[in-house]
């Protein structure tokens, strides 16, 4: 579904086939056609009507549509306050979560009050079978509330969906927490409970490769503080890739290119180029992207030879599906006029400023370049500070201060481009980034190079 496909992904956020709507009333298909079209509080009666439409027996629709309200819920509370917004802002974003709130008050009442023929109250019981139930931040609970709905029915996705919740509340406390006894106890909980979730959907059938894929993340890392368990964690990717998941496959040729003694995975160039070519042909951004540079250099361990051609190939197609190291690497091409392409400023900034909005921290700084300099666009030194700002607020990958970015965000409090004059703030800048590593002064900006 169109309304699927921008949604965040904290873990990762189910998808695909296991969101197909099924013969839907029509309340339910107008309400989910209204959330594709971003209009969150109409959509909200639809398909609270939808619900109440399908009966309390007809589990499997209901559990679709309750499936698409947390879903919605979650997404309304994950809207950053700079994001295009539905008409109306941050009061439609209220309202929208009233009448979510509405709709899981009365779909509770529903659930607790059904009865059988002779009025009986019959007791539905939770998938979680865990005892230690643990608290959800107040802003996911409602969510959560519209996952169990749908997990109560057999909702795969639904689960995965419970079992993110719960990795995620488990990993703040993990990284905000103080290390007492309730802390731990907390934490042990969020994660047992997040791997139960995942455990009901993966062993479903047919299995939902997303919890597999997840489940076998906790165990390869010990997210959240849980313990690591490496070859299990392989035999999970193995099955999720066995269904159809190309994060796993992608996964697996990673491991293959280097081996992993705890994982018990020997270096194997062929089973690791299986796996590549795997992800590149069910379209996974980063292989395709990957596979691209593999072409670029040419690999004698994988006997890929280099072809310009073939990198070419593969970059295009990386972009198109949205990578966005693949957009920024195309964009500095574009710059430069590097790899046999001709320099087209245009294009590079139209790349460039792709890849900053998909979150790249260098494509960001390069951006705000192109915009203090006025190449491929008009001169504008308040979007240059925005994305030098935003660079350097996002920093490197491996969680290093951004240094190009912070400079000129202090070069341009020094000069007084767009902000006030300021020294003194420039010089604290430069503090912060000797405090980090070494030295720096503010660079010269326009020097016909992106500063990257």
């Amino acid at each position: 579904m169109r309304w699927l496909q921008g949604l965040p992904r904290s873990v990762r956020l189910v998808h695909g086939r296991h969101c197909v709507l099924r013969a839907f009333s029509d309340a339910a298909a107008r309400g989910l056609e209204l959330m594709g079209q971003g209009k969150f509080a109409e959509a909200v009666p639809h398909l609270q009507s939808a619900v109440e439409d399908g009966g309390s027996d007809d589990f499997e629709q209901s559990a679709e549509v309750f499936f698409a309200l947390g879903v919605l819920a979650q997404r309304t509370l994950e809207r950053n306050e700079g994001e295009h917004s539905c008409a109306g802002g941050a009061a439609n974003r209220e309202e929208v979560l009233r009448q979510i709130q509405a709709q899981r008050r009365e779909a509770m009442r529903r659930k607790k009050a059904r009865a059988t023929g002779d009025g009986t109250p019959v007791t539905i019981t939770h998938h979680s079978s865990s005892s230690a139930r643990f608290t959800l931040l107040e802003e996911d609970a409602l969510a959560a509330g519209f996952f169990e709905l749908a997990a109560d029915r057999g909702h795969t996705g639904a689960m995965v969906g419970l079992g993110n919740l719960c990795l995620q509340r488990a990993e703040a406390d993990y990284g905000e927490g103080t290390p007492d006894e309730a802390w731990r106890l907390q934490t042990r909980r969020a994660i047992e409970q997040a791997i139960e979730w995942y455990h009901q959907a993966a062993d479903a059938e047919p299995p939902h490769a997303d919890a597999l894929y997840n489940l076998g993340q906790v165990f390869f890392t010990g997210r959240g503080g849980s313990k690591i368990r490496r070859e299990e964690a392989v035999a999970l990717f193995q099955r999720s890739a066995r269904a159809g998941d190309s994060s796993a496959e992608f996964f697996l040729f990673q491991l293959y290119r280097v081996g992993d003694a705890e994982a018990n995975i020997a270096e194997d160039p062929q089973e690791c180029l299986r796996h590549l070519d795997n992800a590149v042909r069910a379209k996974h951004p980063q292989a395709t992207y990957y596979k691209a540079l593999l072409h670029r250099t040419g690999d004698p361990d994988l006997e890929i030879e280099a072809s310009h051609e073939e990198f070419l190939r593969f970059l295009g197609i990386a972009v198109e599906l949205g990578d966005p190291e693949a957009t920024f690497c195309l964009g500095d091409m574009l710059y430069h006029g590097s790899d046999g392409l001709d320099q087209d400023l245009e294009a590079a900034h139209r790349h460039l400023k792709a890849a900053a909005q998909a979150g790249h921290a260098d494509a960001m700084c390069s951006l705000g370049s192109l915009y203090y300099q006025g190449q491929g666009c008009e001169k504008d030194l308040q979007a240059a500070f925005h994305w030098y700002q935003q660079a350097a607020e996002t920093g490197k990958e491996d969680g290093s201060p951004h240094r190009e970015a912070w400079l000129n965000v202090a070069n341009m409090h020094a000069r007084g481009d767009f902000v006030p004059k300021n020294m003194e703030v420039a010089k604290q800048i430069l503090r912060f980034l000797e405090s980090t590593q070494g030295g720096g002064h503010p660079q010269e900006q326009g020097q016909g190079t992106i500063e990257k």
